[in-house]
């Protein structure tokens, strides 16, 4: 019989899952990107929509990284978990974004006069949405648990990024998009 010499602690080991849950996440998010980037190009019909919905969240993503550097913010085992529902919320945010400005402009070109009703609907509604994800997870950031902290930090980060990338990118491309793709214009305004 042989005899195991050594142990391991508490901290080692939740270094050595955590090393192999990033180098995992790396590799399952670039992974679920591509899946997720491939199911948006089939639900809207053209490369130029699914890149216009999957640009807030590539440019989020290194945002929130970059955030998260700057103020020396670790991924941890929980809060990696929370980061890849933060992805997917900003999937969704974009999304009903991208939805919101295909039906405008379909109502604009209809009624010869700007429309943005649905966007703003859309966009109220992904305000509420983020705001009960910043009171329900923010307001972990008064706890004295590292990893409940942790959630809350990643949360602010994240979740703030990601609702001003949904806000800001798809209405900037766009307008430019359908100004300069007559096939473009035409499909979007051919789908009802």
């Amino acid at each position: 019989m042989e005899r195991l010499t050594g142990g391991f602690d508490l901290p080692g080991l939740n270094r050595r899952v955590l090393d192999s849950l990033t180098s995992d996440f790396n590799y399952v998010g670039i992974a679920c990107s591509l899946i997720v980037f491939l199911f948006l190009w089939i639900s809207f019909g053209r490369i130029e929509l699914a890149c216009l919905a999957f640009l807030p969240m590539l440019i989020g993503w290194l945002w929130i990284l970059g955030i998260m550097q700057l103020l020396d913010i670790r991924f941890n085992i929980v809060n990696i978990i929370l980061a890849t529902f933060i992805f997917g919320q900003g999937d969704d945010y974009t999304i009903f974004v991208v939805e919101g400005l295909i039906s405008d402009y379909r109502k604009s070109v209809r009624s010869g006069h700007p429309v943005h009703r649905t966007l703003v609907s859309y966009r109220r509604s992904i305000l509420l949405s983020a705001l009960i994800m910043f009171i329900g997870i923010g307001s972990l950031i008064l706890a004295r648990h590292p990893a409940l902290h942790s959630l809350a930090e990643v949360t602010i980060v994240g979740m703030g990024v990601v609702v001003l990338m949904a806000w800001i990118v798809p209405p900037l491309f766009f307008d430019w998009l359908v100004s300069h793709d007559n096939s473009l214009r035409v499909y979007i305004l051919k789908g009802e």
